[in-house]
């Protein structure tokens, strides 16, 4: 009998999430040089340095998993690159929009999107941002995005890997 109950209850706990997930926010991070209006942009979700100085471009855009049911982008967060590039995520561009609107950010149009600017001076910088100073090979670290909305959030990554 106790085992019965354990089933119905991960039943439930699996819809219920299915549930607050159906009504949620997915975000998308990617990384890339930066844009050139000559050759555009190439962005991935994991970006190779090769080269220094070396300036980065981060992409990040958060959007409505159903679009039926909108969601609402209440805080974001992503400490790295507010640290280090001073990414401001307390407001986001709307759709097409050029005009920034400060959080929260009702997804009604779709999606909101940010970017941030990181410049990688030396293979010692990265490996310092890696916490990996005395290493002789690639090196990497990992921009997180975190997204919240009223039941929930969602985390997205970039990765760096620089090579000496």
């Amino acid at each position: 009998m106790i085992g019965w109950w354990r089933h119905a209850a991960f039943a439930a706990l699996v819809t219920a999430s299915g549930i607050a997930h159906a009504q949620g926010l997915r975000c998308r991070m990617t990384a890339g040089e930066a844009c050139d209006p000559k050759s555009g942009c190439r962005q991935v979700r994991i970006f190779e340095a090769r080269s220094y100085p070396v300036e980065t471009s981060f992409a990040f855009v958060v959007s409505s998993i159903d679009p039926q049911k909108p969601g609402t982008l209440t805080n974001a967060s992503a400490p790295f690159l507010e640290q280090h590039a001073q990414a401001d995520l307390s407001s986001w561009n709307v759709g097409y929009q050029s005009q920034r609107t400060d959080l929260p950010v009702p997804l009604d149009y779709g999606s909101a999107y940010q970017a941030a600017r990181l410049t990688i001076s030396s293979y010692e910088q990265c490996k310092a941002f890696a916490g990996t100073p005395d290493a002789s090979g690639p090196v990497s670290f990992d921009n997180r995005l975190v997204v919240h909305w009223s039941e929930g959030q969602a985390q997205c990554t970039a990765r760096i890997v620089c090579f000496p």
